[in-house]
């Protein structure tokens, strides 16, 4: 009876610590899932903390092309109106020097008529007949030329009016350019989120608004040169009436001496 009772409690023991070795395994087992789905979830939120850092750089990437573009076309408008601007100052020498050499070669028919005036007088003493109809037949020729010279200075006039149209075609499209730059900076700040998007779209709003600073400098200059081909105009207008009146003058003293 002893032996089958020691037996019993050594098979009760036996039992016992196979339950606890048993209970040892369930927890551990348990204590490694656990640690597994402790893992998993670390994985996913490191997945969706790498996801969002993706798409962050994405966004500064976009931004940062954006603004690449806005920087591109900002440099080749500036560069479009420098060229226009040289265009234009190359224009201006041109009819400038056309001025110059227009005036030169008035001053030499000028010359050229004093000299022939001076000879017609000598002949006058000689022959006053034929005096009197070589000053008839100058008179003629200062007339058609004075008529010629009132046809070019037309032409003249002409042109600068087109070069006024012209120039505030142009103030026009920098205004345009610069409503447009405005456009596109509002519309880059309503779609900016992140405080690097933020960053970026006031660095783009800057660079519009000088950009927007250009072209209104621009459409000021265009205006001004507007302005001054305007009084140019009304000057030669005012320079041309004195001379018709001088003409009228010296018609008059020519035939008041016929």
């Amino acid at each position: 009876e002893e032996r089958l009772v020691a037996q019993a409690e050594d098979e009760c023991l036996a039992a016992e610590k196979a339950a606890r070795r048993a209970e040892d395994e369930r927890l551990a087992a348990e204590a490694m899932l656990k640690a597994e789905e402790e893992r998993l979830a670390a994985d996913e939120s490191a997945r969706k903390a790498e996801e969002e850092r993706h798409a962050a750089e994405d966004a500064a990437r976009e931004a940062e092309e954006k603004r690449l573009a806005a920087e591109a076309a900002r440099q080749a408008e500036e560069e479009r109106l420098a060229a226009e601007e040289a265009a234009c100052r190359e224009e201006e020498e041109r009819l400038l020097a056309e001025e110059v050499a227009r005036k030169a070669e008035e001053d030499r028919l000028a010359a050229e008529e004093a000299a022939r005036l001076e000879e017609e007088e000598r002949l006058a003493s000689e022959e006053a007949a034929r005096k009197v109809e070589e000053e008839r037949l100058a008179s003629e020729a200062a007339r058609k030329a004075e008529e010629e010279r009132f046809a070019a200075e037309a032409a003249r006039q002409a042109e600068e009016e087109r070069l006024v149209a012209q120039a505030e075609d142009e103030r026009l499209a920098a205004e345009e350019a610069a409503r447009k730059a405005e456009d596109e900076r509002l519309a880059a700040e309503a779609m900016l989120e992140a405080e690097e998007e933020r960053l970026a779209a006031e660095e783009s709003a800057r660079k519009a608004e000088e950009e927007r600073h250009a072209a209104e400098d621009a459409a000021r200059e265009a205006e001004e040169k507007r302005l001054a081909a305007e009084a140019a105009r009304q000057a030669e207008e005012e320079r041309l009436a004195a001379e018709e009146a001088a003409c009228r003058e010296e018609e008059e003293r020519l035939l008041a001496e016929e």
